[in-house]
């Protein structure tokens, strides 16, 4: 007679799931940090309402709080723009530029060429 552990290996293969026992009980937790959650917002943000203009940290900390509420404390929305600002990524930084948005002087980002986006199509 074979080991409880081994037939419940090979069942598990037989119907394609977890091998080790136990482990399809167990939760997988995942946690995002403010950058994951606010770098993808300034691209929508700027694919969306604001396509085409170039938008300084200070208006991105109104607009995203805007759009997730106090989920975030407004300290973790600055680091993650800081964050987002030092690494852009496919979106266009500039380090004087006059703000679409408050018309200040400072670092903006934006996208130099707004290409067609599924917002925009309708």
């Amino acid at each position: 007679m074979a080991p409880a552990g081994t037939m419940a290996q090979a069942d598990a293969a037989e119907k394609g799931t977890s091998t080790a026992p136990g482990e399809r009980d167990q939760e997988v937790s995942m946690s995002f940090t403010a950058e994951d959650v606010i770098r993808p917002e300034v691209g929508f943000l700027l694919r969306g309402d604001y396509r085409g203009k170039f938008l300084c940290s200070r208006c991105f900390v109104t607009l995203v709080r805007e759009r997730l509420g106090t989920n975030f404390s407004t300290s973790k929305i600055e680091r993650a723009l800081e964050a987002v600002f030092k690494s852009p990524g496919a979106l266009t930084r500039r380090s004087s530029f006059l703000c679409d948005l408050c018309q200040t002087m400072g670092p903006c980002l934006g996208e130099a060429h707004p290409r067609d986006s599924a917002v925009h199509q309708a």
